[in-house]
């Protein structure tokens, strides 16, 4: 999955003597420029009192922390508002002197080896990295499930699979989109003595829990967010009604929940609050179209007359998904995106497009 965009992210910094306060302006300077992908905002703090009070602040909002003073400080700040690697943001450790940037926290999904690369570069420091995958030069599943967009079904899973690559083996890797670059080492084609198997797919197998009792190995399941919702409803219709029919249909087809990227409809129920509810919990993007621009959707919809008449346009779920797929290729035609036709189930209209994924190795 190409990123084509910078992100934005929130960098917390800390400092508690002259020494440390030069050195977070020189964090300033440097970041005034993107890191990669990500620009980073930097927000710098001195002496903040209470700190602990600072760092709740800094866990509910801030990607990265960064405390510019002893190891030991850092640890008992954090400490109460440690919670899991998969929602905890990235924590840093540089010393006064900028001598050395060390990786404390969330080193993987987190970002936090990265960013200490990254910075140590950009200040003329040593990262200090302890993750076992990074020392052992392996892949580290899980950083490579983050960059390229991957839902995790399974942490407790993957951490098993990382486990196995560090003791050596190697894993099966199959995915269902394209793949850029070369397969590591640590991963093959074949399931020929694999404990592990990684699949890359937004449908769902019924293979992820089973275990290597029966000759196959364990799979560790990564997806993609491949698909487009396109939806329509009548006035009135609730979250928990629009959530029932949604995901009745995508089990229906064994498409995963987590493979949905965004939602589309028409401008009239951008105020739709039973849709705006179901999408909010879901973190899913709504993009809303004119009749006029779903119009424009080329190729043959399910036509309604009754849904013609109501909103200027013969078919809303289906020319909505078409369309976002069409924002980032306008080349797309509607047979070659329109993944599941109209569905209606009471007073709720669902259509699926897929948009082109793949993922990559560096």
């Amino acid at each position: 999955m190409q990123k084509e965009y910078i992100s934005q992210k929130r960098l917390a910094v800390v400092s508690f003597t002259p020494g440390g306060k030069e050195q977070a302006e020189r964090v300033q300077k440097q970041l005034a420029a993107p890191l990669e992908d990500t620009l980073w905002e930097v927000m710098h703090v001195h002496k903040p009192k209470p700190l602990k009070e600072w760092c709740r602040r800094q866990f509910e909002g801030a990607e990265g922390i960064l405390f510019i003073g002893a190891m030991g400080i850092a640890v008992r700040t954090i400490a109460p508002f440690l919670e899991s690697k998969t929602k905890d943001p990235a924590v840093l450790v540089m010393d006064e002197k900028g001598g050395f940037v060390i990786s404390v926290l969330s080193g993987h999904i987190g970002g936090g080896n990265e960013l200490a690369r990254l910075l140590a570069r950009r200040l003329g420091a040593v990262p200090v990295i302890t993750t076992a995958s990074d020392v052992n030069k392996k892949i580290a599943l899980d950083v490579f499930a983050q960059k390229n967009g991957l839902h995790i079904c399974d942490m407790q899973r993957i951490k098993e699979a990382e486990a196995a690559i560090l003791e050596g083996k190697r894993l099966h890797f199959y995915c269902e989109g394209q793949v850029n670059g070369y397969l590591p080492r640590e991963l093959s084609a074949s399931y020929e003595e694999a404990d592990f198997s990684i699949r890359v797919s937004p449908y769902l197998s019924g293979d992820d829990t089973v275990e290597a009792t029966d000759g196959r190995p364990r799979e560790v399941w990564l997806i993609p967010k491949a698909f487009v919702l396109g939806i329509g409803c009548r006035k009135g219709k609730t979250a928990k009604e629009i959530s029932a029919a949604v995901k009745e249909e995508l089990f229906r087809r064994r498409i995963s929940l987590e493979s949905l990227y965004a939602a589309a409809t028409i401008d009239l129920k951008q105020e739709e609050e039973g849709l705006l509810e179901f999408l909010g919990g879901l973190r899913l993007p709504l993009t809303c179209y004119t009749a006029e621009e779903l119009r424009q959707a080329p190729g043959v919809y399910a036509a309604s007359s009754f849904v013609a008449s109501v909103t200027g346009v013969d078919n809303v779920c289906e020319r909505a998904a078409v369309c976002k797929v069409r924002e980032e290729d306008p080349q797309k035609q509607k047979e070659e995106c329109l993944a599941v036709p109209k569905i209606k189930k009471d007073g709720i209209t669902i259509a699926l497009a897929q948009r082109e994924w793949s993922v990559e190795f560096e």
